[in-house]
């Protein structure tokens, strides 16, 4: 089964392989790329296979047959590609979050006697995280042939952070070079916290930003869309029961009405791309990453879907007896 696998991932383009073999990397996951995508592509298909089975007992459309078997194809390995993405991202934000109180602890222990060696590998707590176990890792190695800039850039390897790899070069240097390292680690550490905390005073600013984007996606447009296919439904059916021009009653010239189904498939639709791109400005102004903002998609769509059906059913209902 695992060549069958690895033989499926080797159809996979060089440039995705690599990716997903660094991802991995930083995951500080073991499992070779190649048996990783085999498995994920072979998922995609079942459930492929699955939706064209589902498809064809329904008797559905062909080619729309072949649409959803795609859609749900890409989707699938979209998904479980976001999925290692956030395990890399949640891995990054632990260990930077946890650096300003390691180089403090580095240099504690530095000032109590000890070995820089020493007072890294001393330093290495169980809550600190994933860090911790790089640290410990690349302390065993310190008494290799190798110089300490490639034992340290061990740690930077196995994590996916530019901060973490600045510090790791510099105390590095300053090993070899010499000088007050103490006070060069607890400078750097007060340098960190005040960087997290202009971040997060930054993100605080724009916090009025991301309300009214929620606003606006989870209560107004929905709103918008009942109060617009009620009117539509409303106005069908005066048109079918007139007894009278309906242009001469209201003042307009109607033809022929707007289809209450095609409204609604819009609004659907528009509420489902709004969402997603509400999703990605909040992770923008929250974060700065456009990914990150799958995060809260699933949860900015359905409580979208929610608002529409409720005002749809229940509050227009009651408000103006539509």
């Amino acid at each position: 089964m695992g060549k069958l696998l690895n033989s499926i991932g080797e159809l996979a383009p060089k440039k995705t392989k690599d990716k997903i073999a660094s991802l991995l990397e930083f995951s500080s996951s073991n499992e070779d790329p190649k048996h990783w995508l085999g498995k994920k592509i072979t998922y995609s298909l079942i459930i492929s296979i699955l939706v064209i089975a589902v498809s064809l007992l329904l008797k559905l459309n062909i080619l729309f047959t072949i649409l959803l078997s795609i859609t749900f194809f890409s989707i699938t390995l979209f998904t479980s590609y976001t999925l290692l993405y956030f395990r890399v991202e949640d891995r990054k934000n632990q260990v930077e979050r946890t650096l300003p109180d390691l180089l403090h602890l580095i240099a504690s222990n530095i000032s109590a006697g000890v070995t820089p060696m020493v007072a890294l590998r001393m330093a290495a707590r169980d809550e600190l995280g994933p860090i911790s176990d790089e640290i410990k890792y690349v302390t065993t190695r310190s008494m290799s042939p190798e110089s300490l800039s490639q034992i340290f850039a061990e740690i930077s390897k196995k994590i996916k952070s530019n901060t973490l790899e600045r510090i790791v070069e510099l105390f590095a240097s300053s090993i070899v070079a010499g000088g007050n390292i103490i006070r060069l680690l607890d400078t750097t550490a007060e340098d960190l916290r005040e960087t997290q905390e202009l971040k997060r005073q930054l993100v605080s600013g724009t916090s009025m930003y991301i309300i009214f984007i929620l606003f606006m996606t989870i209560v107004g447009m929905p709103m918008l869309f009942s109060v617009s296919l009620q009117f539509i439904e409303m106005l069908n059916k005066f048109q079918i029961k007139q007894t009278v021009n309906i242009s001469q009653q209201i003042g307009l010239a109607i033809n022929s009405p707007i289809s209450a189904e095609f409204i609604y498939n819009i609004s659907l639709t528009t509420i489902l791309i709004t969402s997603l791109l509400a999703s990605i400005f909040i992770s923008v102004i929250h974060s700065g990453k456009r990914l990150n903002g799958l995060r809260y998609a699933p949860f900015i769509i359905l409580a979208s879907y929610i608002s529409f059906f409720f005002m749809r059913f229940y509050v227009l209902k009651f408000l103006f007896g539509f």
